[in-house]
């Protein structure tokens, strides 16, 4: 698992290379290319937090709901969610790493604007 420190530089660098303009967005033809590396790069951040941080507290929280009593969180609710849920409309776990992530990098950013 990633320390706080590090998970923060790299939300810093997501954030960043969200602010980025990318000639991708406006040439759609060039985006496989990926030219300027913007995807690229921001596909490694997302696998080192993903792998690190993300899956593993997914992985975590779902044993500890089997084993014991687990206090309510947004995480423990979207976990029972699944389990009441249909096929058709349970979250695959990378829907719910993204929505995690969504919520962390979202929240992240606009607290530190507000600050500034």
């Amino acid at each position: 698992m990633l320390d706080p420190i590090e998970f923060r530089k790299v939300v810093e660098e997501m954030i960043e290379l969200l602010e980025k303009p990318n000639v991708s967005d406006f040439f759609l033809a060039l985006a496989r290319f990926d030219i300027q590396g913007i995807g690229s790069q921001a596909k490694k951040l997302l696998s080192v937090t993903e792998k690190k941080n993300l899956y593993s507290t997914i992985e975590a929280q779902m044993n500890k709901a089997q084993n014991e009593r687990v206090p309510e969180g947004f995480l423990q609710f979207l976990l029972e969610n699944n389990n009441h849920q249909d096929s058709a409309t349970m979250l695959m776990i990378q829907q719910m790493k993204a929505l995690l992530m969504d919520i962390v990098v979202g929240g992240t950013d606009t607290t530190a604007i507000t600050v500034e």
